[in-house]
């Protein structure tokens, strides 16, 4: 297969790849270099900021010793018989096609972060044949490979920030993992990404191509961003955060909780009942609020119960795809942010009063859910390692599988799912529309 981008793995061991190079973790984003040596040596129109998301996703991936934080792994069966030419040139296509792709970082001799577009980026497809192996000793290996896929992490400097694998199981049978990191695509960016590459796939294996519209760029959203005032949206957050002394400290919860092989994540999923679901459902409806807003409430009882406080603050994670700005619904990028979200509760209130507590929350936020953490720190006097909040609400809308299976995506059809660390110490995560629900919480004990 030499003259294919494909590289048969050796398979003496679990996750055998090429040798993988070590992060730098700078105690701040300038060195001594000279900052003109970054502009001389990569053109002004390929080197632009980073989005606020994308600063605290390249910090936390540099500082914390951690290399497999926010490094992201989507997995699944192709179909049998896969045409592997036609599977290469498929996502070679859609590397073009989205500059974000193509995106590396810059951190070193500049007074913050930027991100550089290469003009052209190689993928290169790792295969590895397991089909001598039995069933049992395949899924051991496959487990221990994305266990050290995930730690090797990335050279963040270089691109592409993401790597194929493929793993033959059988004669006609292929499971693939994509790792990617986080600094590149939000959970909308994954799904326009592998709905690409299923379309442009469906045409080169039947001997045809693909035109599709030019995408709308990332970096003309990242500049319509930088303009915004942020006058009304510092009056907002100081409003709604003043007085906070919320802890939410919950290291006697996730002490305990079930982690990995390597002993610093760990995973709990839940299915909603079909019974669960409809009263859920009715009361969402009844009370005029949404599925996510009655999670966010159970969410602050139990930080409650475990911190022993009444005032609560946990993350939020919003998808920030209100047009906005023209195209940000279909923007590939870091369109996603984290907010704070407050509780009050007392003795008294009822959970009704949390939820409606909730969406007026929501409904006022609006406007301002793509503030920037680090702003919202700084107007609300928070500095220096002190977290606002150790908890993290993530409530998709979707499921990755069901979404690409709606789209009528051939190349998905055998199943796919997904798996992001982030820093945060607990992540619950509920994805899904009603009629398929299931909630899971993640657990970080690297912090």
């Amino acid at each position: 297969m030499s003259d294919t981008p494909f590289t048969e793995v050796e398979t003496d061991g679990p996750g055998a790849t090429s040798s993988d190079g070590s992060l730098v973790a700078p105690r701040d984003w300038t060195s001594s270099a000279d900052p003109s040596d970054v502009t001389e040596r990569w053109p002004s129109e390929s080197l632009y900021r980073l989005l606020p998301m994308q600063q605290g996703m390249l910090f936390h991936s540099l500082s914390g010793g951690d290399r497999g934080v926010y490094v992201g792994q989507v997995m699944g069966r192709l179909p049998l018989d896969v045409d592997l030419c036609a599977f290469e040139r498929a996502w070679q296509r859609v590397i073009e096609r989205h500059s974000v792709l193509r995106t590396s970082f810059r951190w070193e001799g500049v007074d913050e972060p930027l991100q550089f577009v290469h003009e052209k980026v190689s993928l290169d497809i790792k295969i590895y044949d397991w089909r001598h192996l039995p069933a049992g000793e395949q899924q051991d290996k496959l487990m221990d490979h994305l266990i050290d896929d995930r730690n090797r992490g990335f050279v963040l400097s270089d691109a592409p920030l993401m790597r194929l694998a493929l793993f033959r199981f059988q004669q006609n049978e292929y499971f693939l993992v994509w790792t990617h990191h986080h600094a590149l695509l939000d959970g909308r960016s994954r799904v326009t990404v592998l709905k690409e590459v299923s379309r442009f796939y469906e045409a080169f294996s039947g001997g045809q191509d693909l035109d599709l519209p030019p995408p709308p760029a990332f970096r003309d959203y990242i500049e319509w961003f930088y303009r915004q005032d942020r006058t009304a949206a510092k009056h907002y957050w100081q409003q709604n955060l003043a007085g906070l002394a919320a802890d939410d400290s919950l290291r006697s919860f996730y002490d305990d909780f079930p982690l990995h092989a390597d002993d610093r994540y760990g995973e709990q999923k839940v299915e909603i009942s079909s019974a669960l679901k409809s009263s859920l459902q009715q009361m969402a409806q009844r009370h005029k609020v949404t599925a996510g807003m009655i999670v966010q409430a159970a969410w602050g009882l139990l930080l409650s119960r475990y911190t022993g406080g009444l005032d609560v603050v946990f993350g939020e994670t919003r998808a920030c795809r209100r047009p906005v700005f023209e195209g940000t619904p279909a923007v590939v990028g870091v369109v996603m942010n984290t907010v704070p979200i407050r509780l009050r509760l007392c003795s008294a209130a009822r959970f009704t009063d949390l939820i409606q507590d909730l969406r007026a929350q929501h409904i006022a936020l609006r406007e301002y859910e793509n503030t920037s953490l680090s702003d919202i720190r700084e107007w609300n006097g928070i500095s220096g390692v002190a977290e606002m909040f150790n908890s993290l609400v993530v409530f998709e809308e979707f499921e990755l599988d069901s979404a690409l299976r709606r789209e009528g995506c051939t190349l998905w059809q055998r199943g796919i799912q997904r798996s992001f660390p982030a820093h945060y110490p607990l992540v619950a995560i509920r994805a899904g529309s009603m009629p398929e629900s299931g909630a899971c919480t993640s657990c970080s004990r690297s912090r």
